[in-house]
């Protein structure tokens, strides 16, 4: 329901790996709430990978998304942990992070970390 009243959209491919969102509102900018973050996509498939999150252009376009394999992490923190999670992200300014519950003993597991973006 949050992802909804947020105005996240979602699609499934047909065989040909083609899908089509529309409607998707454009960015609005408020000059009274400060700069706000473009729309944004990404594709995440549980067997075949992902696709890194981009920006989306505010107008009609195509846009081809590469799923991309990617590692795992296992890990653990030696000493007492501050929080209960970890949280995994790209270094750089695009892409989303990945957050995984701190096990009892200490340890951790990404089953696939999250993915830059490339363009």
């Amino acid at each position: 329901m949050t992802s909804t009243l947020q105005g996240d959209g979602s699609a499934i491919t047909d065989a040909a790996g083609s899908f089509q969102i529309e409607g998707i509102p454009p960015t609005i900018h408020d000059p009274r709430f400060g700069p706000r973050p473009p729309n944004r996509i990404a594709a995440h498939h549980p067997d075949r990978g992902v696709a890194p999150q981009r920006d989306l252009p505010e107008v009609d376009t195509t846009i081809d998304l590469v799923l991309l394999a990617t590692g795992g992490v296992d890990g653990e923190v030696v000493g007492t942990a501050k929080y209960d999670w970890i949280i995994a992200g790209p270094t750089s300014a695009q892409g989303q992070s990945e957050r995984v519950d701190l096990q009892r003993d200490g340890t951790f597991r990404f089953e696939s970390c999250p993915s830059e973006t490339t363009s």
